[in-house]
């Protein structure tokens, strides 16, 4: 490992340290361990060396990616982006973006693209959430004997309502959109996966009530919101899939050729598949747009078999 290696990997891991101490110091304090000043102190001590390492490291891999040809405002991207709270920093960025856009009413999509929502029904686990945590701040304000405890929480618990609330906005104003003869299919703010209409074999309405959160099962990709999806999309060629992660590991490329996910109109979707292929004799496969309605989805391995005891067939 040489001196660039070693300074990268310090820079990586200098946040992780940095969270640990914060931590530490703050359940000694809550426990009366150890006092204010003390504290403070003792995150002096750590972190003001931690600090001055890490000075040296990021300039040392910033100068490093430099001399490889990046220029400076590059490397210094580059180099920022191998932090562990890189992608939870962007990810809580594109929040305040998209609650931003929501208070606007406006959405995230290129000129002349056709927005293809999919939150119905996606604001009333949040507004629970939310009421929840309004009245746990209210008890712990009457329970908890130190003001400096009390503010804390209610700032996080502020926070997290501001995070419960971007996510509900990231769906509302970044949707699945029709663009130029193509289906981009969206989830948390970011492109997963872009479909050409003329490659729609057949389009069926299909309720399927898990999984509930995106997924990639063999070949089909899965977007559902918390009622699993409603329509499936057959492929005739297989397209690239990437569904968004934090971290590296869950990020990849797969090969889907069907996808189900769930669209406040499918009707739509189905009209523009339609009108990009020409409309074939019927047989015993849907033509590409055909809107048709589908038998219940085959069990999962989870014991769903596709359909909630009672629940009407899907329509047509």
């Amino acid at each position: 490992m040489n001196g660039a290696d070693a300074a990268r990997l310090l820079h990586r891991w200098a946040p992780v340290v940095t969270a640990a101490v914060v931590a530490a110091d703050a359940a000694l304090l809550a426990t009366g361990a150890i006092t204010g000043g003390q504290a403070v102190r003792l995150f002096l001590a750590a972190e003001v060396p931690l600090l001055c390492i890490s000075a040296v490291a990021l300039a040392v891999a910033v100068r490093a990616h430099h001399r490889r040809g990046d220029s400076l405002p590059s490397a210094v991207r580059r180099v920022a982006a191998q932090s562990p709270f890189a992608p939870a920093v962007r990810a809580e960025l594109r929040s305040y973006r998209a609650l931003w856009l929501w208070a606007r009413r406006r959405c995230d999509l290129p000129p002349g693209a056709v927005p293809l929502h999919a939150g119905r029904g996606t604001v009333a686990l949040p507004a629970a959430f939310a009421v929840a945590t309004i009245v746990e701040v209210a008890v712990l304000d009457l329970l908890l004997p130190w003001l400096w405890l009390r503010i804390a929480v209610a700032a996080l618990s502020l926070w997290s309502l501001l995070m419960l609330g971007g996510v509900v906005a990231l769906g509302r104003t970044r949707p699945n959109y029709l663009l130029g003869g193509a289906l981009v299919l969206r989830r948390s703010g970011r492109t997963v996966a872009a479909l050409d209409l003329a490659d729609i074999a057949a389009v069926v309405r299909r309720r399927r009530w898990s999984p509930t959160s995106p997924a990639v099962r063999g070949r089909r990709l899965i977007l559902p919101n918390q009622d699993g999806t409603c329509l499936d999309i057959d492929l005739h060629a297989p397209v690239t899939a990437v569904l968004p992660a934090w971290t590296a590991r869950g990020r990849g490329a797969r090969h889907v050729d069907s996808v189900s996910l769930h669209l406040d109109d499918p009707a739509l979707l189905a009209a523009a598949a339609h009108s990009a292929v020409p409309p074939a004799d019927d047989g015993p496969t849907a033509p590409a747009g055909r809107l048709t309605a589908g038998p219940a989805a085959p069990a999962d391995p989870g014991g769903n078999d596709g359909r909630r005891r009672g629940a009407p067939a899907a329509a047509t």
